[in-house]
Protein backbone atom coordinates (compact mmCIF):
# COMPACT_ATOMS: atom_id res chain seq x y z
CA UNK A 1 0.00 0.00 0.00
CA UNK A 2 1.19 3.66 -0.52
CA UNK A 3 1.56 3.75 -4.49
CA UNK A 4 1.14 6.99 -6.24
CA UNK A 5 -0.09 7.52 -10.24
CA UNK A 6 -0.72 10.64 -11.50
CA UNK A 7 -2.03 10.26 -15.45
CA UNK A 8 -1.73 13.26 -17.65
CA UNK A 9 -2.69 15.87 -14.74
CA UNK A 10 -3.91 19.31 -15.98
CA UNK A 11 -4.75 22.01 -13.30
CA UNK A 12 -5.96 25.71 -13.70
CA UNK A 13 -7.06 27.68 -10.86
CA UNK A 14 -10.46 29.53 -10.86
CA UNK A 15 -10.05 32.84 -12.04
CA UNK A 16 -6.87 32.51 -13.57
CA UNK A 17 -6.28 32.05 -17.52
CA UNK A 18 -2.73 29.83 -17.52
CA UNK A 19 -2.96 26.17 -16.49
CA UNK A 20 -0.75 25.83 -13.07
CA UNK A 21 -0.11 21.65 -14.07
CA UNK A 22 0.25 20.66 -18.01
CA UNK A 23 0.25 16.92 -18.78
CA UNK A 24 1.70 16.02 -15.35
CA UNK A 25 2.54 12.12 -15.12
CA UNK A 26 4.61 9.57 -12.81
CA UNK A 27 4.30 6.40 -10.95
CA UNK A 28 5.62 6.09 -7.34
CA UNK A 29 5.63 2.31 -5.58
CA UNK A 30 5.40 2.20 -2.01
CA UNK A 31 7.84 2.51 0.23
CA UNK A 32 9.43 5.04 -2.72
CA UNK A 33 10.80 8.29 -1.67
CA UNK A 34 9.99 10.97 -4.72
CA UNK A 35 12.06 14.54 -4.47
CA UNK A 36 10.58 17.38 -6.41
CA UNK A 37 12.44 20.32 -7.60
CA UNK A 38 12.24 23.23 -9.62
CA UNK A 39 12.26 27.09 -9.48
CA UNK A 40 9.13 29.34 -7.66
CA UNK A 41 6.39 29.11 -9.81
CA UNK A 42 6.95 25.28 -11.32
CA UNK A 43 3.68 23.89 -9.58
CA UNK A 44 5.52 22.18 -7.16
CA UNK A 45 3.03 23.31 -4.23
CA UNK A 46 -0.17 22.85 -6.42
CA UNK A 47 1.15 19.30 -7.23
CA UNK A 48 1.55 18.48 -3.84
CA UNK A 49 -2.48 20.01 -3.40
CA UNK A 50 -3.49 17.63 -5.90
CA UNK A 51 -1.87 14.34 -4.33
CA UNK A 52 -3.42 14.30 -1.19
CA UNK A 53 -7.27 15.43 -2.81
CA UNK A 54 -7.53 18.92 -2.35
CA UNK A 55 -7.09 19.67 -5.16
CA UNK A 56 -9.91 19.30 -6.48
CA UNK A 57 -12.03 18.73 -3.73
CA UNK A 58 -11.66 21.97 -1.80
CA UNK A 59 -9.55 24.29 -4.09
CA UNK A 60 -11.50 25.76 -6.73
CA UNK A 61 -10.68 24.98 -10.09
CA UNK A 62 -10.59 23.03 -13.79
CA UNK A 63 -8.80 19.63 -13.41
CA UNK A 64 -7.85 17.39 -16.41
CA UNK A 65 -6.31 13.59 -16.08
CA UNK A 66 -5.79 11.79 -12.49
CA UNK A 67 -5.09 11.37 -9.69
CA UNK A 68 -5.09 7.36 -8.17
CA UNK A 69 -4.12 6.63 -4.65
CA UNK A 70 -3.92 2.97 -4.50
CA UNK A 71 -6.27 2.92 -7.07
CA UNK A 72 -8.60 5.28 -5.47
CA UNK A 73 -8.98 7.87 -7.49
CA UNK A 74 -8.68 11.39 -5.59
CA UNK A 75 -12.06 13.04 -7.43
CA UNK A 76 -14.48 10.34 -6.52
CA UNK A 77 -13.52 9.18 -2.82
CA UNK A 78 -14.25 11.14 0.47
CA UNK A 79 -11.44 13.70 1.21
CA UNK A 80 -11.50 12.51 4.76
CA UNK A 81 -10.77 9.31 3.60
CA UNK A 82 -7.91 10.45 1.15
CA UNK A 83 -6.29 12.41 4.14
CA UNK A 84 -6.10 9.34 6.28
CA UNK A 85 -3.84 7.60 3.88
CA UNK A 86 -2.15 10.92 2.28
CA UNK A 87 -0.63 13.18 5.13
CA UNK A 88 0.27 16.93 4.13
CA UNK A 89 3.16 18.43 5.82
CA UNK A 90 3.03 22.46 4.88
CA UNK A 91 6.69 24.74 4.66
CA UNK A 92 5.79 26.92 7.20
CA UNK A 93 4.79 24.71 10.37
CA UNK A 94 2.56 27.53 12.42
CA UNK A 95 0.11 28.08 9.83
CA UNK A 96 -0.78 24.66 10.74
CA UNK A 97 -0.70 24.58 14.80
CA UNK A 98 -3.41 25.84 16.03
CA UNK A 99 -3.57 24.58 20.11
CA UNK A 100 -2.12 25.18 23.40
CA UNK A 101 0.21 22.26 23.53
CA UNK A 102 1.80 19.54 21.99
CA UNK A 103 -0.55 17.04 23.04
CA UNK A 104 -3.35 18.32 22.39
CA UNK A 105 -2.12 19.39 18.92
CA UNK A 106 -1.56 15.70 17.82
CA UNK A 107 -4.63 14.86 19.97
CA UNK A 108 -6.92 17.42 17.47
CA UNK A 109 -6.20 15.31 14.33
CA UNK A 110 -7.42 12.54 16.08
CA UNK A 111 -10.90 14.38 17.11
CA UNK A 112 -11.15 15.32 13.64
CA UNK A 113 -11.02 11.62 12.76
CA UNK A 114 -13.35 10.63 14.87
CA UNK A 115 -11.30 8.52 17.10
CA UNK A 116 -12.28 7.46 20.71
CA UNK A 117 -10.25 8.81 23.45
CA UNK A 118 -9.42 5.27 24.46
CA UNK A 119 -6.96 5.27 21.40
CA UNK A 120 -5.69 8.85 21.82
CA UNK A 121 -2.50 7.52 24.52
CA UNK A 122 -1.25 4.85 22.55
CA UNK A 123 -0.76 6.60 19.36
CA UNK A 124 0.06 9.78 20.49
CA UNK A 125 3.03 8.37 22.58
CA UNK A 126 4.04 6.24 19.52
CA UNK A 127 3.81 9.27 17.14
CA UNK A 128 5.86 11.32 19.43
CA UNK A 129 8.65 8.80 19.71
CA UNK A 130 9.33 8.40 16.07
CA UNK A 131 9.40 11.89 16.09
CA UNK A 132 11.44 12.57 18.98
CA UNK A 133 9.51 15.19 21.23
CA UNK A 134 8.76 12.89 24.12
CA UNK A 135 9.28 14.61 27.35
CA UNK A 136 7.63 17.73 25.36
CA UNK A 137 4.06 16.81 25.77
CA UNK A 138 2.51 19.70 27.60
CA UNK A 139 5.05 22.39 26.21
CA UNK A 140 2.99 24.85 23.84
CA UNK A 141 3.55 24.61 20.55
CA UNK A 142 5.24 28.21 19.99
CA UNK A 143 7.65 27.54 22.87
CA UNK A 144 9.17 25.05 20.59
CA UNK A 145 12.39 25.52 18.35
CA UNK A 146 11.54 25.43 14.50
CA UNK A 147 12.88 21.96 13.97
CA UNK A 148 10.29 20.97 16.67
CA UNK A 149 7.40 22.90 15.61
CA UNK A 150 7.86 21.41 11.82
CA UNK A 151 8.51 17.65 13.65
CA UNK A 152 5.35 18.53 15.28
CA UNK A 153 3.31 19.06 12.30
CA UNK A 154 5.09 16.33 10.58
CA UNK A 155 3.59 14.42 13.76
CA UNK A 156 -0.25 15.49 13.33
CA UNK A 157 0.18 13.96 10.04
CA UNK A 158 1.32 10.40 11.18
CA UNK A 159 -0.62 10.14 14.10
CA UNK A 160 -3.51 8.42 11.63
CA UNK A 161 -1.17 6.41 10.31
CA UNK A 162 -1.17 7.49 6.68
CA UNK A 163 0.39 5.01 3.88
CA UNK A 164 2.00 8.32 2.12
CA UNK A 165 3.44 11.52 3.14
CA UNK A 166 3.93 14.89 1.50
CA UNK A 167 6.08 17.27 2.37
CA UNK A 168 5.74 20.77 0.51
CA UNK A 169 9.45 22.37 1.57
CA UNK A 170 9.60 21.49 4.87
CA UNK A 171 13.34 22.65 5.75
CA UNK A 172 12.87 26.06 4.11
CA UNK A 173 12.45 28.32 7.07
CA UNK A 174 14.52 26.18 9.63
CA UNK A 175 18.23 26.91 10.71
CA UNK A 176 21.06 24.55 10.56
CA UNK A 177 19.71 22.56 13.45
CA UNK A 178 16.24 22.11 11.97
CA UNK A 179 17.10 21.02 9.03
CA UNK A 180 19.57 18.29 10.61
CA UNK A 181 17.03 17.38 12.85
CA UNK A 182 14.14 17.10 9.69
CA UNK A 183 16.12 15.22 7.33
CA UNK A 184 17.31 12.70 9.85
CA UNK A 185 13.62 12.15 10.95
CA UNK A 186 12.76 11.37 7.16
CA UNK A 187 15.70 9.46 6.39
CA UNK A 188 14.07 7.30 9.81
CA UNK A 189 10.60 7.21 8.18
CA UNK A 190 12.11 6.11 4.94
CA UNK A 191 13.48 3.27 6.89
CA UNK A 192 10.08 2.25 8.33
CA UNK A 193 8.83 1.84 4.35
CA UNK A 194 7.12 5.28 4.34
CA UNK A 195 5.83 6.06 1.04
CA UNK A 196 7.15 10.41 0.62
CA UNK A 197 7.06 12.95 -1.40
CA UNK A 198 9.58 15.87 -0.96
CA UNK A 199 9.41 19.16 -2.62
CA UNK A 200 12.70 20.68 -1.46
CA UNK A 201 15.65 23.02 -2.89
CA UNK A 202 18.23 21.44 -0.33
CA UNK A 203 19.31 18.84 -2.79
CA UNK A 204 22.69 17.97 -0.67
CA UNK A 205 20.76 15.89 1.66
CA UNK A 206 17.84 15.13 -1.53
CA UNK A 207 20.73 13.33 -3.42
CA UNK A 208 20.74 10.61 -0.29
CA UNK A 209 17.33 10.07 0.18
CA UNK A 210 15.03 10.27 -2.57
CA UNK A 211 15.09 7.30 -4.81
CA UNK A 212 13.25 8.80 -7.93
CA UNK A 213 13.16 12.64 -9.20
CA UNK A 214 10.65 14.62 -10.80
CA UNK A 215 11.74 18.30 -12.29
CA UNK A 216 9.01 20.86 -12.66
CA UNK A 217 8.99 24.17 -14.50
CA UNK A 218 5.96 26.22 -15.31
CA UNK A 219 3.76 23.42 -14.57
CA UNK A 220 5.60 21.02 -16.90
CA UNK A 221 7.69 17.94 -16.00
CA UNK A 222 10.90 18.83 -17.17
CA UNK A 223 11.97 15.08 -16.70
CA UNK A 224 11.20 11.71 -14.41
CA UNK A 225 13.93 9.09 -13.74
CA UNK A 226 15.63 7.65 -10.81
CA UNK A 227 16.94 10.51 -8.49
CA UNK A 228 20.43 9.08 -8.98
CA UNK A 229 20.47 9.79 -12.45
CA UNK A 230 18.98 13.17 -12.64
CA UNK A 231 20.93 14.41 -9.81
CA UNK A 232 24.00 14.09 -12.42
CA UNK A 233 22.49 15.42 -15.37
CA UNK A 234 24.31 18.92 -14.06
CA UNK A 235 23.40 20.77 -17.28
CA UNK A 236 19.80 19.94 -16.75
CA UNK A 237 19.82 20.93 -13.59
CA UNK A 238 21.31 24.27 -14.02
CA UNK A 239 19.08 25.19 -17.11
CA UNK A 240 15.98 24.37 -14.75
CA UNK A 241 17.33 26.72 -11.85
CA UNK A 242 18.01 23.94 -9.41
CA UNK A 243 20.82 23.78 -7.50
CA UNK A 244 22.93 21.53 -8.15
CA UNK A 245 24.63 18.96 -5.05
CA UNK A 246 28.03 20.46 -4.99
CA UNK A 247 29.79 16.20 -4.82
CA UNK A 248 28.41 15.83 -8.12
CA UNK A 249 28.85 19.27 -9.72
CA UNK A 250 32.52 18.66 -8.87
CA UNK A 251 33.17 15.28 -10.36
CA UNK A 252 31.04 16.41 -13.32
CA UNK A 253 33.81 18.77 -14.03
CA UNK A 254 36.45 17.06 -12.76
CA UNK A 255 35.70 13.97 -15.98
CA UNK A 256 35.11 17.07 -18.49
CA UNK A 257 38.58 18.11 -17.71
CA UNK A 258 40.11 14.26 -18.48
CA UNK A 259 39.54 13.14 -15.26
CA UNK A 260 39.06 8.97 -15.64
CA UNK A 261 36.13 8.29 -13.47
CA UNK A 262 33.83 5.28 -13.69
CA UNK A 263 31.03 7.29 -12.30
CA UNK A 264 30.17 10.93 -10.44
CA UNK A 265 29.09 10.15 -6.89
CA UNK A 266 26.45 11.85 -5.26
CA UNK A 267 27.03 11.69 -1.45
CA UNK A 268 30.26 13.48 0.72
CA UNK A 269 31.50 9.32 1.19
CA UNK A 270 31.31 8.32 -1.68
CA UNK A 271 32.86 11.29 -3.34
CA UNK A 272 36.22 11.58 -0.61
CA UNK A 273 36.81 7.88 -0.96
CA UNK A 274 37.25 7.74 -4.60
CA UNK A 275 39.93 11.42 -4.37
CA UNK A 276 41.38 9.64 -1.19
CA UNK A 277 42.80 6.75 -3.82
CA UNK A 278 44.58 9.50 -6.13
CA UNK A 279 45.18 12.69 -3.81
CA UNK A 280 48.52 12.73 -1.78
CA UNK A 281 48.14 15.92 0.31
CA UNK A 282 51.82 16.09 0.77
CA UNK A 283 52.62 16.62 -3.10
CA UNK A 284 50.09 19.34 -3.57
CA UNK A 285 49.81 21.22 0.21
CA UNK A 286 52.41 23.96 -1.30
CA UNK A 287 50.97 23.99 -4.53
CA UNK A 288 47.39 24.58 -2.98
CA UNK A 289 48.87 27.34 -0.52
CA UNK A 290 50.47 29.01 -3.35
CA UNK A 291 46.77 29.10 -5.64
CA UNK A 292 45.17 30.58 -2.98
CA UNK A 293 45.46 34.47 -2.06
CA UNK A 294 42.87 34.97 0.45
CA UNK A 295 41.89 38.84 1.05
CA UNK A 296 42.91 40.18 4.64
CA UNK A 297 40.18 42.22 5.91
CA UNK A 298 39.36 45.69 5.05
CA UNK A 299 42.50 47.42 7.26
CA UNK A 300 40.03 51.05 6.54
CA UNK A 301 38.73 52.88 9.27
CA UNK A 302 36.03 51.50 10.86
CA UNK A 303 32.10 52.49 10.21
CA UNK A 304 30.58 50.62 12.65
CA UNK A 305 31.90 50.24 16.33
CA UNK A 306 30.17 47.80 18.95
CA UNK A 307 32.03 48.20 22.26
CA UNK A 308 30.86 45.64 25.70
CA UNK A 309 27.09 45.69 24.07
CA UNK A 310 24.76 43.69 26.03
CA UNK A 311 20.74 43.40 24.98
CA UNK A 312 18.26 41.98 27.21
CA UNK A 313 14.21 41.40 26.17
CA UNK A 314 11.72 42.59 28.73
CA UNK A 315 11.00 38.44 29.36
CA UNK A 316 14.75 38.81 31.19
CA UNK A 317 16.20 36.72 27.76
CA UNK A 318 19.73 38.03 27.70
CA UNK A 319 19.93 38.09 23.62
CA UNK A 320 23.75 39.74 23.53
CA UNK A 321 26.32 39.33 25.88
CA UNK A 322 29.34 41.73 25.33
CA UNK A 323 29.90 42.18 21.72
CA UNK A 324 32.97 43.54 20.69
CA UNK A 325 33.21 44.13 16.52
CA UNK A 326 34.10 46.63 14.44
CA UNK A 327 33.38 46.69 10.40
CA UNK A 328 35.31 48.63 7.82
CA UNK A 329 33.65 50.49 4.76
CA UNK A 330 33.36 48.32 2.04
CA UNK A 331 33.22 45.13 3.51
CA UNK A 332 30.96 41.98 2.94
CA UNK A 333 30.13 39.87 5.91
CA UNK A 334 27.95 37.55 6.88
CA UNK A 335 26.53 36.43 10.49
CA UNK A 336 25.88 33.04 10.98
CA UNK A 337 24.89 30.81 13.99
CA UNK A 338 21.54 28.59 14.73
CA UNK A 339 18.13 30.52 15.43
CA UNK A 340 18.36 32.67 19.17
CA UNK A 341 21.95 32.77 18.57
CA UNK A 342 21.18 36.46 18.79
CA UNK A 343 21.92 37.51 14.89
CA UNK A 344 19.28 39.70 14.33
CA UNK A 345 19.22 41.19 17.78
CA UNK A 346 22.57 42.32 16.91
CA UNK A 347 21.76 43.75 13.15
CA UNK A 348 18.60 44.98 15.17
CA UNK A 349 21.44 47.28 17.60
CA UNK A 350 23.25 48.31 14.49
CA UNK A 351 20.52 50.01 12.70
CA UNK A 352 18.97 51.77 15.78
CA UNK A 353 15.97 49.74 15.77
CA UNK A 354 16.91 48.36 19.26
CA UNK A 355 18.53 50.34 22.01
CA UNK A 356 21.16 48.86 23.63
CA UNK A 357 20.73 47.18 27.32
CA UNK A 358 24.50 48.89 28.32
CA UNK A 359 27.48 48.90 26.06
CA UNK A 360 27.14 51.01 22.39
CA UNK A 361 26.98 51.05 18.69
CA UNK A 362 28.83 53.41 16.46
CA UNK A 363 28.32 54.37 12.83
CA UNK A 364 30.77 56.34 11.30
CA UNK A 365 31.79 57.49 15.40
CA UNK A 366 28.69 58.73 16.43
CA UNK A 367 26.46 57.29 18.65
CA UNK A 368 23.78 55.06 16.86
CA UNK A 369 20.88 56.13 19.08
CA UNK A 370 21.60 59.76 18.87
CA UNK A 371 21.52 59.60 15.11
CA UNK A 372 18.53 61.77 13.61
CA UNK A 373 15.56 58.57 12.27
CA UNK A 374 15.50 60.91 9.43
CA UNK A 375 19.03 60.75 8.77
CA UNK A 376 20.02 57.02 10.47
CA UNK A 377 17.95 55.66 7.53
CA UNK A 378 20.21 57.07 4.97
CA UNK A 379 23.12 55.27 6.81
CA UNK A 380 22.18 52.11 7.24
CA UNK A 381 19.29 49.68 6.18
CA UNK A 382 17.94 46.84 7.69
CA UNK A 383 15.59 44.20 5.60
CA UNK A 384 13.74 41.92 8.09
CA UNK A 385 13.93 38.48 7.72
CA UNK A 386 10.13 38.30 7.17
CA UNK A 387 9.24 40.86 4.28
CA UNK A 388 5.56 41.28 5.24
CA UNK A 389 7.03 42.74 8.66
CA UNK A 390 7.81 45.74 6.32
CA UNK A 391 5.37 45.79 3.43
CA UNK A 392 2.41 47.94 4.59
CA UNK A 393 1.25 49.95 1.70
CA UNK A 394 -1.47 49.15 -1.53
CA UNK A 395 1.26 48.94 -4.64
CA UNK A 396 4.60 48.17 -5.49
CA UNK A 397 5.85 51.73 -6.75
CA UNK A 398 4.34 53.01 -3.33
CA UNK A 399 6.56 50.67 -1.35
CA UNK A 400 9.67 51.61 -3.44
CA UNK A 401 8.75 55.66 -3.37
CA UNK A 402 7.74 55.44 0.43
CA UNK A 403 11.35 56.34 1.96
CA UNK A 404 12.77 58.70 -0.63
CA UNK A 405 9.35 60.82 0.02
CA UNK A 406 9.56 60.59 3.82
CA UNK A 407 13.15 61.94 3.31
CA UNK A 408 11.79 65.10 1.59
CA UNK A 409 13.13 64.17 -1.82
CA UNK A 410 11.69 65.83 -5.00
CA UNK A 411 8.90 63.80 -7.03
CA UNK A 412 11.27 63.71 -9.42
CA UNK A 413 13.88 62.67 -7.76
CA UNK A 414 11.65 59.65 -6.00
CA UNK A 415 10.90 58.18 -9.25
CA UNK A 416 14.06 57.90 -10.46
CA UNK A 417 15.08 56.01 -7.66
CA UNK A 418 12.30 54.04 -7.72
CA UNK A 419 12.66 53.04 -11.78
CA UNK A 420 16.46 52.30 -10.44
CA UNK A 421 16.21 49.85 -8.19
CA UNK A 422 12.66 48.30 -9.86
CA UNK A 423 15.00 47.67 -12.47
CA UNK A 424 17.93 46.04 -10.68
CA UNK A 425 16.02 43.77 -8.43
CA UNK A 426 12.79 42.32 -11.64
CA UNK A 427 10.56 44.23 -10.22
CA UNK A 428 9.63 46.56 -13.18
CA UNK A 429 6.60 44.68 -14.11
CA UNK A 430 4.82 44.30 -11.06
CA UNK A 431 5.26 48.21 -10.25
CA UNK A 432 0.48 48.36 -9.71
CA UNK A 433 0.43 45.34 -8.36
CA UNK A 434 -0.29 44.74 -4.34
CA UNK A 435 2.76 43.47 -2.49
CA UNK A 436 0.51 41.15 -0.95
CA UNK A 437 -0.28 40.08 -4.11
CA UNK A 438 3.40 39.24 -5.17
CA UNK A 439 5.04 35.49 -4.14
CA UNK A 440 7.19 35.44 -0.94
CA UNK A 441 10.62 35.73 -3.17
CA UNK A 442 9.26 38.42 -5.04
CA UNK A 443 8.01 40.30 -1.49
CA UNK A 444 11.58 39.76 -0.33
CA UNK A 445 13.02 41.76 -3.09
CA UNK A 446 10.54 43.91 -2.70
CA UNK A 447 11.52 44.18 0.70
CA UNK A 448 15.25 44.93 -0.23
CA UNK A 449 14.11 47.51 -2.30
CA UNK A 450 12.39 49.63 0.05
CA UNK A 451 15.69 50.12 1.49
CA UNK A 452 17.75 50.64 -1.43
CA UNK A 453 15.78 53.23 -2.68
CA UNK A 454 16.80 55.90 0.64
CA UNK A 455 20.49 55.08 -0.57
CA UNK A 456 21.96 53.64 2.58
CA UNK A 457 25.80 53.74 3.24
CA UNK A 458 25.38 50.22 5.06
CA UNK A 459 22.81 47.43 3.75
CA UNK A 460 21.46 44.48 6.61
CA UNK A 461 19.76 42.02 4.90
CA UNK A 462 18.17 38.91 7.39
CA UNK A 463 18.33 35.96 5.41
CA UNK A 464 18.04 37.07 1.87
CA UNK A 465 17.83 33.45 0.29
CA UNK A 466 14.69 32.25 2.40
CA UNK A 467 11.71 31.50 0.41
CA UNK A 468 13.57 31.38 -3.12
CA UNK A 469 14.68 29.27 -5.15
CA UNK A 470 18.27 28.79 -6.13
CA UNK A 471 18.21 30.94 -9.06
CA UNK A 472 16.20 33.51 -6.96
CA UNK A 473 18.65 33.03 -4.54
CA UNK A 474 21.70 34.11 -6.63
CA UNK A 475 20.25 36.45 -8.04
CA UNK A 476 19.54 38.61 -5.05
CA UNK A 477 23.32 37.89 -3.52
CA UNK A 478 24.49 38.82 -6.95
CA UNK A 479 22.27 41.86 -6.27
CA UNK A 480 24.04 42.39 -2.89
CA UNK A 481 27.90 41.73 -4.45
CA UNK A 482 27.21 44.54 -7.23
CA UNK A 483 26.18 46.92 -4.45
CA UNK A 484 28.90 45.86 -2.84
CA UNK A 485 31.45 46.33 -5.36
CA UNK A 486 30.02 50.28 -6.21
CA UNK A 487 31.19 50.56 -2.14
CA UNK A 488 28.16 49.57 -0.18
CA UNK A 489 28.96 47.95 3.04
CA UNK A 490 26.96 44.47 2.97
CA UNK A 491 25.68 42.55 6.07
CA UNK A 492 23.68 39.46 5.93
CA UNK A 493 22.42 36.92 8.36
CA UNK A 494 22.24 33.40 6.87
CA UNK A 495 21.73 30.17 7.95
CA UNK A 496 22.80 29.08 3.83
CA UNK A 497 26.63 28.36 4.23
CA UNK A 498 26.78 28.28 0.76
CA UNK A 499 26.39 31.70 -0.17
CA UNK A 500 28.53 32.70 2.62
CA UNK A 501 31.33 30.92 1.08
CA UNK A 502 30.60 32.35 -2.23
CA UNK A 503 30.23 35.83 -1.44
CA UNK A 504 31.18 36.86 2.05
CA UNK A 505 34.86 37.99 2.81
CA UNK A 506 34.48 37.53 6.15
CA UNK A 507 32.65 35.54 8.80
CA UNK A 508 31.06 36.08 12.08
CA UNK A 509 29.92 33.55 13.78
CA UNK A 510 27.84 33.83 16.84
CA UNK A 511 26.73 31.07 19.23
CA UNK A 512 24.57 31.92 22.79
CA UNK A 513 24.72 35.59 22.15
CA UNK A 514 28.59 36.25 21.85
CA UNK A 515 30.82 36.22 18.74
CA UNK A 516 32.30 32.40 18.85
CA UNK A 517 34.51 32.89 15.46
CA UNK A 518 35.59 35.92 13.17
CA UNK A 519 37.37 35.89 10.49
CA UNK A 520 38.35 35.91 6.97
CA UNK A 521 35.93 33.08 5.62
CA UNK A 522 38.02 30.79 4.17
CA UNK A 523 40.27 30.72 7.66
CA UNK A 524 36.94 30.44 9.48
CA UNK A 525 36.20 27.59 7.36
CA UNK A 526 39.26 25.90 8.38
CA UNK A 527 37.59 25.88 12.19
CA UNK A 528 35.12 23.12 11.83
CA UNK A 529 34.53 21.82 15.02
CA UNK A 530 33.81 25.63 16.43
CA UNK A 531 31.49 25.83 13.35
CA UNK A 532 29.81 22.73 14.39
CA UNK A 533 29.26 23.74 17.52
CA UNK A 534 27.20 27.13 16.52
CA UNK A 535 25.44 24.40 13.86
CA UNK A 536 27.80 26.55 10.71
CA UNK A 537 29.24 23.69 9.10
CA UNK A 538 31.16 24.76 5.97
CA UNK A 539 28.96 23.14 2.53
CA UNK A 540 30.42 20.02 1.54
CA UNK A 541 32.54 21.27 -1.13
CA UNK A 542 34.52 23.25 1.86
CA UNK A 543 34.93 19.99 4.49
CA UNK A 544 35.67 17.91 1.56
CA UNK A 545 38.78 19.86 -0.06
CA UNK A 546 39.65 20.64 3.74
CA UNK A 547 39.84 17.10 4.45
CA UNK A 548 42.00 16.29 1.65
CA UNK A 549 43.98 18.65 0.89
CA UNK A 550 44.60 20.82 4.07
CA UNK A 551 42.61 24.10 2.66
CA UNK A 552 38.67 24.83 2.52
CA UNK A 553 37.76 25.69 -1.03
CA UNK A 554 34.96 28.07 -0.76
CA UNK A 555 33.09 27.18 -4.30
CA UNK A 556 33.09 23.74 -6.71
CA UNK A 557 34.81 26.40 -9.53
CA UNK A 558 38.09 26.42 -7.28
CA UNK A 559 37.76 22.79 -6.09
CA UNK A 560 38.34 21.48 -9.86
Amino acid sequence: MGKIEVQNLWWKYYGSDNWALKGISFDLNAGEVLGIVGPSGAGKSTLCLALNGLIPQRVRGSMKGRVIIDGMDTRKVSLRYIVSKVGLVFQDPDTQLVTMSVWDEIAFTLENFCCSPEEYEEKIERVLEIVGLNGLESKHPFELSAGQKQRLAIASALVVEPEILILDEPTSNLDPVGRREIFDLLFELKRKGYTMVIVEHETDELARLADKLLILNEGKEIAFDSASKLFRSVELLKEQGVAVPQIAELFYYLKRKGYSLDEIPLIFEDGRNILKKVIRRADVYDKIREYIHEEPIDSKPPIIEINELHFRYPDGTHALKGINLTISDGEFVAIVGKNGSGKTTLAKTISGLLKPTYGEVKLFNRDVQNIPRKELVTLVGYSFQNPDHQLFLETVQDELAFGPRNLGLPEEEVQKRVIEVAKKLGLEQYLDEHPFFLSKGLRLRLAVGSILTMKPKIIIVDEPTTGQDWRQSEDLMELLAKLNQEGKTIIFLTHHMRYVAEYARRCIVMDDGRVLLDAPTRQAFRYLEKLRIAYAEPPPISILTYELLGEPALTVNEAV
